[in-house]
């Protein structure tokens, strides 16, 4: 019983993280680098005149949490999860970041390749399959609100996989 509570409750501070609707995490677009500095919680990994990069866990995904300035001003923030996650953990990762997504902004506006991925998650599909598939897989999505434009990719072949959660001021 504690797990599924620790489980919920983790859902409920992701939901929170993903689905700001009026930037990005715990900060608003326009803000300086020196108030999203203020507020992030995590550890910074990296900083340059226009970027703040911080290594951080979003639903137990190691992550590059980025965020993107021009003159100053929050314009642009970013998940990426790469590396050291299977093929198959990050489809997964997929389908469920999608699915909080949907919930939030409606079904996404653009899908590109998407029935590739639900493809996959059929539990009857072959390693022949799965590996044909993998080479080249491409996936994007696309929601749009008054505050933001939210894209997310994944990108897969043989050897790695990329899934990048951007979100963008409208």
């Amino acid at each position: 019983m504690k797990k599924y509570g620790i489980l919920l409750l983790s859902f409920m501070f992701i939901s929170i993280q993903l689905l700001n609707a009026h930037g990005f995490r715990y900060s608003k677009w326009g803000m300086s680098k020196n108030e999203v500095k203020q507020i992030e919680l995590s550890e910074i990994f990296l900083e340059t005149d226009n970027l703040i990069v911080y290594q951080t866990e979003l639903a137990g995904y190691k992550v590059a949490m980025s965020y993107q300035f021009e003159d100053n001003k929050l314009v642009k923030a970013s998940y990426k999860i790469a590396e050291p996650y299977s093929q198959k953990d990050m489809i997964k990762a997929y389908v469920f970041f999608k699915n909080l997504l949907d919930k939030k902004y409606g079904k996404a506006e653009k899908s590109e390749n998407a029935s590739q991925v639900i493809n996959l998650t059929s539990t009857s599909i072959s390693l022949y399959e799965l590996d044909t598939v993998l080479e080249n897989l491409h996936v994007e999505n696309q929601w749009n609100s008054e505050e933001n434009k939210v894209q997310m990719a994944l990108k897969s072949d043989t050897d790695k996989s990329e899934l990048t959660i951007l979100y963008l001021t409208e």
